[in-house]
């Protein structure tokens, strides 16, 4: 019998918490989601395998966001959720360090 494959732990900004319960739905058989508060960057939990941040409008203040991540978090993969935004914003994410969008 194969060994269950273990589970990572992804950090999460900026989602609401309707989005929040739709990631952990979706994720629970592969990851849990840990919150980040808003206000403090807190150090990088040792668990965390990638960072899951939704940009949501005005842009400007989510794209501060997303770079005050990038700089604390040099390290981790960004995984970013946007709606609404064309192909060349995401690829201007891609270029500033998000591992996917």
């Amino acid at each position: 019998m194969a060994a269950p494959a273990e589970r990572g732990v992804l950090g999460a900004s900026g989602l609401s918490p309707d989005l929040l319960a739709l990631c952990r739905t979706v994720l629970s058989e592969v990851a849990d989601l840990e919150p980040l508060p808003e206000e403090d960057l807190p150090l990088p939990s040792t668990a965390w395998v990638a960072l899951l941040i939704a940009l949501q409008r005005p842009l400007a203040e989510s794209m501060v966001r997303f770079s005050r991540l990038r700089q604390a978090y040099p390290l981790l993969p960004l995984l970013v959720l946007a709606a609404d935004v064309d192909g060349n914003f995401a690829a201007e994410l891609l270029k500033c360090g998000a591992e996917d969008f």
